[in-house]
This record gives structure tokens, sequence and C-alpha cells, in this order.
């Protein structure tokens, strides 16, 4: 009784498609497809393309810069003192019910850099 197995990969065509679909779409910071940047043709037409890095990378540091900016337009300036008490914000995976910050402590030194130590 021999029985012949044909496994046929469920992934194969989705994958390439998907694949397919990723290279070909359009990156706005770097005008130009992943196909375009990599393989130098444009992956609709047959179309050389041309790539200048140069422009790419001061777009992309343009567009830092400005991530940078509205970014910090939203911290809040404070000089902290010696003496004063701050809470630590509980960054761990918490349970609904668990605090969210530890404290208070005290602020023992305090450097140029704004950080301080408790």
């Amino acid at each position: 009784n021999n029985q012949v197995f044909d496994y046929i990969d469920p992934w194969g065509e989705n994958l390439s498609s998907i694949a397919w679909a990723i290279r070909a779409s359009f990156h706005s910071t770097l005008n130009a497809t992943p196909a375009q940047l990599v393989f130098g043709r444009d992956m609709i037409f047959n179309i050389a393309s041309i790539v200048d890095w140069r422009n790419i990378t001061a777009r992309k540091q343009k567009q830092i810069e400005r991530d940078n900016v509205r970014e910090n337009s939203k911290r809040i300036d404070f000089d902290y003192q010696v003496g004063q008490q701050v809470f630590v914000k509980n960054t761990d995976i918490a349970r609904k019910l668990d605090n969210p910050k530890y404290g208070p402590y005290e602020i023992t030194d305090v450097f140029t850099n704004g950080t301080v130590r408790i």
C-alpha cells in the first residue's frame, strides 16, 4: 500500500507576492522603491533607475531633524535641585493594579547633563 503525499507549499506564492509588493512600494523619504535602490531598475516598468545617494542621505537627515524638533517640543524644561523628591516611573510590564511609579526618592546630586542621583 504505497501512498504518495503531494505537499504543496501554501506560503510560496503568497510570500513571493508580498516580497514583490514590498520591493515595489514607493518610500516617501527615499523617493524611490527598495528595488530601485538595490537593483537599479523599476519593478513595474522595465526602466533603469539612477540613485542619488547624497540626496537620499540629506533627505533622511532632514527628516530626522524634523522628527527631533517635533519630539523635543513636547519636553518640559525643569531644573532639579538637591533635596527635592521625585518619583521613578515603573517601566516594567505591570499588572492592572500595580503602582505606575516608585518613590518618592530624594535627589542627592544633580549633574550638568540634566541627570540626577537619588
